[in-house]
């Protein structure tokens, strides 16, 4: 049966194409194109899920940098201020202990001890100043300094603190007072 088709325009070319047959697949065909097309479909998504995937990891590496390299600087920058604060908790804290602290005979003869170590035993002129209070506490074992130094001296000097000693000798004058020893171990922790 005829068809009439009418067009709003004139036509500038018409050209009449001989009807197409419809092609039948059998079922055989048609489960080979069904199971092709699904493999295609997988092989497809896989290298789409592998291309996401390696997006995914990139990313997710890149995340790791900036995290580790963020942790770095907070790092960093904690450690900063632990090494600002750490010396004042220090000093702070030795402060305190020795601001309590007795002195008894047993530790100004170590802190003499200390000081003598700095001089080689021997005859020469040694003075040895102590605070008033630690030089009473060692007046009984004097005699036992001069087996080392025979022609040591020991005096009290009042603007000394107890923990202070200082020794004099032809040499020069070792410090060993309480205030130079805590501000040596502050410039160390510093």
């Amino acid at each position: 049966m005829p068809h009439k088709i009418q067009f709003s325009g004139a036509l500038k070319s018409v050209a009449i194409v001989a009807e197409v047959q419809p092609r039948f697949f059998s079922e055989e065909e048609l489960e080979t194109a069904v199971r092709d097309a699904y493999q295609k479909g997988v092989e497809e998504t896989s290298i789409l899920c592998e291309q996401q995937t390696l997006a995914q990891r990139n990313e997710l590496a890149g995340l790791g940098d900036k995290t580790f390299l963020s942790l770095q600087t907070q790092h960093d920058s904690l450690v900063q201020q632990l090494r600002g604060v750490i010396p004042d908790l220090v000093m702070e804290t030795v402060k305190r202990i020795f601001a309590g602290f007795e002195m008894n005979r047993e530790t100004v003869e170590t802190l003499v001890n200390e000081i003598l170590r700095e001089v080689p035993p021997g005859r020469q002129a040694l003075e040895v100043v102590l605070s008033p209070h630690d030089l009473e506490l060692i007046q009984e074992i004097q005699a036992d300094f001069r087996e080392r130094y025979p022609a040591i001296e020991f005096r009290s000097d009042s603007a000394l603190n107890p923990g202070d000693c200082v020794a004099r000798t032809r040499f020069g004058v070792i410090d060993g007072r309480l205030a130079t020893k805590l501000k040596t171990v502050e410039s160390f922790l510093r």
